[in-house]
């Protein structure tokens, strides 16, 4: 429980210094985009399918300039959160919004705050998805193994490959009612924006 509150701190603190920025402007892209351009994401040329145990970003619906990236959790059991940080060049994107709504960790522990992305500089945008433990520290992991959020981003500018990284501090907590929580090593793998 310790560590799921510091996984929420440590995003809350992110957020003090962001300044609560939410939209895409605050991140250094550019909120009137000249139509006509056409983005694809997808994983890094040559990248293998995701192993168990792991986090990738994998290409949902696009439409225009703007892409959605599903953030993918494959096999984890007992999940019950995650923060981390998504990097990329603000040059040629720019943050939009996320949806938690089909997130695989609906449900119990869910509350206000526990879905949150933030740019917290411009081209880094911190993300937290956690369940609250209550105070019998009853509520339990779940098997995650699907889509844990969506993010949508649109292209601000035509580029042959604009790399989208997690970068640290990121973490995984997973809990038991037997082992209480820990922190479990994953794989995380990007992917790579193209836009003409």
């Amino acid at each position: 429980m310790k560590r799921v509150r510091r996984i929420a701190s440590a995003l809350a603190a992110v957020i003090a210094v962001a300044g609560f920025c939410l939209s895409p402007s605050c991140g250094g892209g550019d909120d009137t985009v000249p139509g006509g351009r056409t983005a694809t994401f997808g994983p890094f040329p040559g990248a293998p399918p995701p192993p168990p145990l792991s986090v990738t970003m994998q290409p949902g619906p696009t439409s225009g300039d703007t892409f959605t990236i599903r953030i993918a959790v494959k096999e984890v059991s007992d999940f019950f959160g995650a923060a981390f940080h998504i990097t990329y060049d603000y040059r040629s994107g720019a943050f939009v919004s996320m949806d938690s709504s089909g997130s695989f960790l609906q449900g119990a522990g869910i509350q206000p705050g526990s879905f949150l992305a933030v740019v917290a500089s411009p081209g880094d945008l911190a993300v937290v998805a956690t369940r609250f433990q209550n105070a019998g520290g009853t509520v339990p992991g779940v098997y995650g193994d699907g889509d844990l959020l969506v993010l949508t981003f649109r292209a601000t500018a035509d580029t042959s490959g604009n790399s989208f990284n997690f970068i640290a501090p990121r973490e995984v907590e997973v809990c038991t009612s037997t082992t209480g929580c820990t922190a479990l090593a994953v794989t995380w793998s990007g992917g790579l924006l193209t836009a003409n």
